[in-house]
Parts: C-alpha cells; sequence; structure tokens
C-alpha cells in the first residue's frame, strides 16, 4: 500500500495508466500487434511464461473483464516487460516468526478469494478464469549466513528485483511471495501482486485477513474469518447505471482540457516511459492539525484543503490557472464488497481553476465544488470517458491529466503496519523503480503528521528537482494554515533557503 515504503506502490499503480480507450477498431487495429512479443532489452527480468501447474486444471470459472481491468490487460499486453502495475508489501519482521502459520495463511487468503487465483486469457476479448485452489508457492531465500552488511545489502537487490518484475498475466497466481532469512530472528516479507486483480483497499483487505489468520493459525486454531458475501465475479456480473447523465456530465466539464506543462530537467521523449523513483516528505504534526482546521473551517475535508495547497503549488511552480489533477476513489458502493480483493478502484478528474488570483478560502470553494460534482459521478468509469472526449492521442505524455494526488486514511489503510502477533514489524524499502504519471503524490496522515511520497518521471526530473519541488509543497501548506484568506499569489511559495539563493543571486 501507500505506506511507509511501501506507499509508492500503488501509488502509481491506481491511476489511469496510460488512459488508452479500448474501443473496437482501435482492437481490431492492433490485435496483430499485441499478438506478437518482441525480446526484452537486454538485462530485463525474464518473463515467467512457461505453463505452470495450474494449467492442468480447467478453470471453475470465466467471466469478462470489467472496464479498469480491460484498460490494465491492454497496456500490459502492450509491453510485458513494463512493472509498473505492480504493487506490494514489504516488510521488516524482527521476532519469532512461525513460518508454518504465515505459509497456512497465505494459502487460506489465496482459497478465500478468487481474484488471487485468477488468470486472463485471449486477444482481442480477453476473459478471466478462476483456478482452483491450490497451495501458494512460497519463495524462501535464506541470507543468515552473510556478514551482516552483505545480508543488508543482498536482501535490499532480491526485494527490488522481485518488486520491479513484470507478471505474465496468463497465468495464476498474479501473487507472488518472497520471505527472505537475515537470522532467526529477522525477516524480511516481499509480497507483490498485479494491480488488475487488486488495489490499495485491496491490501488492507489482506493485511487484516494474514494478521488474524496468522494468530489463529500460530494458536492451533480454526480460521475466524466469515465467509464472504460476494466475490469479485459477482461485480463485474453486476448490472450497471445508465452513464448517460454522467457522461454528459464530464464532457462540460473537461471540455477544452488544458495540458499540464511542468518544467522538466530534460526534452521530454517522443513516447512517454514509466520510468520512476520516489522522493518522500514528512510535515510536521503541527501543520497537519492547522491543515485539519482550515478544513473545518471551510466546510471541506482535508483532502480538499490538500488538493487546493498542491493545485497552488502547481500554478506557481507552471504559471498556469488551469489544468486537470487525477484522483482514486474506492469504488466499492456496495459494503457487501469492502472485504473483497479485486480491481475495483476508479480514477476521476478534478479541474484546477485558479483564475483571478482567488484567496486561498475562495480556491477551497472551488475545489469543494468540483469534488463534490466528481463524486456525484463517479459512476462513469474513467475508461468511458477518453473515446467520448475526442482527445488527441499524444504518446509522449497521459491523456486528461499528467499529475495525480491522493490521500490515504491511515485507518483505513493501515498504513503500512502489518501486525504479526508476537513479532515487531516495520517498512522496508522496495526498491521499486516505477512511474505511471509526469508526478503524483501520495499523502497519508500519521500520529507524525503528514507523509508525502513524490513519485515522479526519472527521464524528465532530476532528484533534487522533486526535492526542491516538495519543499514547497510544505511551505504552501505552512502560509495556508497561517492565513487561508491570503491570495494565492501572495502565499509563501519558497523555503527560506531558496529565497536566501535567489536574494544572494
Amino acid at each position: 500500500m501507500k505506506d511507509g515504503f511501501t506507499m509508492p506502490a500503488p501509488s502509481t499503480p491506481e491511476g489511469p495508466g496510460d488512459g488508452v480507450s479500448l474501443s473496437s477498431s482501435r482492437r481490431a487495429l492492433l490485435a496483430r500487434r499485441l499478438a506478437y512479443r518482441p525480446p526484452l532489452a537486454e538485462g530485463a527480468p525474464a518473463l515467467q511464461d512457461a505453463p505452470g501447474p495450474e494449467d492442468a486444471a480447467p478453470p471453475i470459472d470465466e467471466f469478462p473483464l470489467s472496464a479498469g481491468q480491460e484498460r490494465v490487460w491492454f497496456l500490459q499486453r502492450f509491453d510485458p516487460s513494463d512493472a509498473s502495475f505492480n504493487i506490494f508489501v514489504t516488510e521488516r519482521l524482527r521476532g519469532p516468526l512461525d513460518t508454518g502459520a504465515l505459509g497456512r495463511a497465505l494459502d487460506a487468503i489465496v482459497a478465500r478469494h478468487g481474484t488471487l487465483r485468477t488468470r486472463f486469457r485471449g486477444e482481442g476479448r480477453p476473459v478471466q478464469q478462476v483456478m482452483p485452489a491450490t497451495p501458494l508457492p512460497v519463495e524462501h531465500l535464506d541470507l543468515s549466513a552473510l556478514p551482516a552488511a552483505d545480508r543488508e545489502r543482498r536482501a535490499r537487490e532480491l526485494v527490488a528485483e522481485r518488486t520491479n518484475r513484470p507478471f505474465d498475466l496468463g497465468r495464476a497466481p498474479l501473487l507472488r511471495v518472497s520471505l527472505i532469512r537475515l537470522s532467526a530472528r529477522e525477516h524480511v516479507l516481499c509480497l507483490v501482486v498485479h494491480h488488475i486483480v487488486a488495489d490499495g483497499w485491496s491490501l488492507t483487505v489482506l493485511y487484516r485477513e494474514l494478521a488474524t489468520l496468522y494468530e489463529a493459525f500460530r494458536e492451533g486454531l480454526p480460521s475466524p474469518l466469515p465467509e464472504l458475501p460476494l466475490q469479485y465475479a459477482d461485480h463485474v456480473r453486476a448490472p450497471r447505471d445508465d452513464e448517460a447523465a454522467g457522461l454528459a456530465y464530464w464532457k462540460e466539464r473537461l471540455a477544452g482540457l488544458p495540458t499540464l506543462d511542468l518544467p522538466a530537467d530534460r526534452p521530454r521523449p517522443a513516447v512517454r516511459t514509466s520510468r520512476g523513483d520516489v522522493h518522500v516528505l514528512r510535515v510536521p504534526l503541527e501543520v497537519a492539525e492547522g491543515v485539519e482546521r482550515v478544513a473545518r473551517a471551510h466546510r471541506c475535508t482535508p483532502f480538499m484543503t490538500l488538493l487546493a495547497a498542491y493545485e497552488v503549488l502547481l500554478c506557481r511552480h507552471t504559471g498556469q490557472a488551469g489544468f486537470a489533477v487525477g484522483t482514486s476513489i474506492a469504488g466499492r458502493a456496495d459494503p457487501d464488497l469492502e472485504p473483497v480483493i479485486g480491481f475495483f478502484s476508479s480514477t476521476l478528474v478534478l479541474r484546477a481553476d485558479l483564475d483571478g488570483d482567488p484567496s486561498f478560502a475562495d480556491l477551497l470553494r472551488r475545489v469543494r465544488k468540483d469534488a463534490l460534482g466528481a463524486y456525484g459521478h463517479q459512476a462513469v468509469p474513467f475508461e468511458r470517458l477518453l473515446p467520448e472526449l475526442r482527445i488527441p492521442r499524444d504518446l509522449s505524455r497521459t491523456p486528461l491529466f499528467q499529475t495525480m494526488f491522493i490521500q490515504q486514511n491511515q485507518a483505513d489503510t493501515g498504513h503500512g503496519r502489518l501486525a504479526l502477533g508476537g513479532l515487531e514489524v516495520e517498512p522496508f524499502d522496495p526498491g521499486f523503480r516505477y512511474s505511471k504519471m509526469d508526478l503524483s503524490v501520495d499523502v497519508t496522515r500519521d500520529a507524525e503528521g503528514l507523509f508525502a511520497a513524490f513519485t515522479y518521471n526519472t527521464d524528465l526530473f532530476d532528484a533534487p528537482a522533486i526535492a526542491r519541488l516538495a519543499r514547497r509543497y510544505e511551505r504552501v501548506l505552512r502560509s495556508v494554515v497561517a492565513d487561508p484568506a491570503e491570495r494565492v499569489s501572495r502565499l509563501s511559495f519558497l523555503p527560506p533557503d531558496e529565497r536566501e539563493e535567489i536574494t544572494r543571486a
């Protein structure tokens, strides 16, 4: 999830990817190309194309893909070496780990959720097939014989290799687990799952079920989890509401949408890549509490306030008063779907409007209205918007928006804190190096304040540039807390050290 060093994963994967329209004409045009898989570049991780043991048994269910799954399937087939849709849990476990109980807990979760036993077959119109439950292979790696410094280095290499390795969507499960033994009382757990069968909320479900089952099996007790009321297949097969009114709203709201032109450190490639990195920003508790006070005073959520501050940052950084920001929603309107692992999340497009140099309070009112309108029309899948809006295709950038802003709620996500009885758990650096956007920001509120992960495309930006941008975001937040009545153009934007450099120059 987007937690600790784990936060950037889904990070990325909760976004719209390339935003490719899956119209029938595009399918026909690219069908032959999709059927051909070019050799990977030297040094790229090998694909897992060999038949798996599950191929000997027939599937127990087969059904179409959801709109979001179709888009991810298309992009993964278009570039099989792309691992940017991987999401993961990487945790250091200290204490007496019961590996048997952990393995049984993982097997029970895979048996419980059909998505974790699903493969994807077909060409122009793929289907997903749920396979019978079988024990989940867990990779055990023992580094305990190495010197301490070498153990740590090698563990980081092994985890990075696994989080950055692509999946073959034609093989189940689209979940792999590695357990690295550093010593008798220290392990690293690396769990990687493809976004086509899970989302950020799903990792929360996995955290909770793994903790519950591990504790029960460690004590020799049966599973205490109730039977799931629904499976992901039920969600895909459910009838959808009429989207006509929603499409009309989005066509009007997003007409003439400007492209966000973030100043880059090098020219934009003709074809956008997914190479990325992450910069982490910690915002102190007093600033986080101030943001919440401003939100309450203006009848807004903290997300709206943090988003408005991000729009101020982008406006001041680019000089643009209008642009779009993407965000993610859970997409689980039915409470019976809340305990289900699957790809439910969807993308919303929020239109920033800073024309006329409004005060931050006035900007908040605009952001609130825009967000509530988007929430009210969220039933229209992002994938349906692109063909309706007839946006010219530009391979160098994502359509509609080039940046995302997502707030994660610690109470909902667990903030990377996998609780296994008798163990001390802390995040372990996943070494993930992908970004689906030019720039995306994931913010989590925890007991220490705000944790913000700035995930960026390394073909466009250097690390120092993103570090400066992150510091400027903190400065904007401090300015907003100090005086929300101040106009956008007068909000303090540069940290003190940058102001001093400019003054000296």
